[in-house]
């Protein structure tokens, strides 16, 4: 009987441990529309006039505007990706005049559910053909909406073409997926400055801590143990 009872907890702890390097739900389950495959309610193209917000030209994605002389557009563009084939979203944005080092106008979208992400890996095809764009995971900073980037993350000049990118979150937890400008501008009435970029095919991926495995396959442990003294007292 002990024997028996060691063999099939070897096998349940087996079966966590393996657990613990699979990736929990596939790619991309935590975003609407990751493909942009389907157009947003307002149609394509769509322009955020300064201050404001809204859906975007993809279902799902919103767009934002931060600074009341920026506007930002963004088209549904049908085949563009050269990797896939499949849609990307186009982003026009002038950024207004601004602070430096500030960041300005974008596109994104919180997980689903506004689920907090760890150990995320963020996959996307990229053209930035003008201008800077800054971001890609964001980190939950503790408060309702989904927080900033973190210390450290990554900034797009021109790229000179499609570029394939692979961002990976492992020291915080994120809570969504957004792109925007970096605002160059000093002074009123200065010059202004944004972006022109292409943004295609985002995968999101998650790998459940294995802290979190072992805790899990430790009380089914002690469920197990418990449930055979159990049995042995009604002996």
């Amino acid at each position: 009987m002990l024997s028996r009872f060691v063999m099939s907890l070897g096998a349940l702890c087996g079966m966590l441990a393996g657990a613990a390097f699979l990736p929990s739900p596939a790619p991309a389950a935590y975003l609407i529309n990751p493909d942009f495959s389907t157009v947003g309610p307002d149609g394509s193209p769509v322009t955020s006039p300064g201050g404001t917000g809204g859906p975007s030209a993809a279902l799902g994605w919103s767009q934002f505007t931060v600074v009341p002389g920026g506007t930002l557009t963004s088209t549904l563009v049908t085949g563009a990706d050269p990797f896939t084939g499949g849609n990307a979203i186009h982003v026009v944005t002038d950024s207004g005049d601004y602070p430096p080092a500030e960041q300005g106008n974008g596109i994104g979208q919180a997980y689903i559910g506004a689920a907090l992400l760890p150990h995320t890996t963020l996959t996307f095809d990229l053209d930035v053909v003008s201008g800077t764009v800054s971001g890609g995971l964001t980190e939950w900073i503790g408060h309702g909406d989904a927080g900033a980037f973190p210390p450290g993350y990554p900034t797009w000049g021109p790229t000179g073409g499609w570029i394939h990118v692979t961002e990976d979150g492992d020291a915080y937890l994120s809570q969504g997926v957004y792109f925007e400008t970096l605002t160059l501008g000093t002074t009123a009435g200065g010059p202004t400055f944004g972006g022109d970029y292409y943004i295609a095919n985002i995968n999101v991926t998650s790998v459940p801590e294995p802290a979190t495995m072992t805790l899990l396959a430790g009380g089914i442990s002690g469920l197990f143990l418990r449930r055979r003294r159990a049995a042995r007292a009604r002996l």
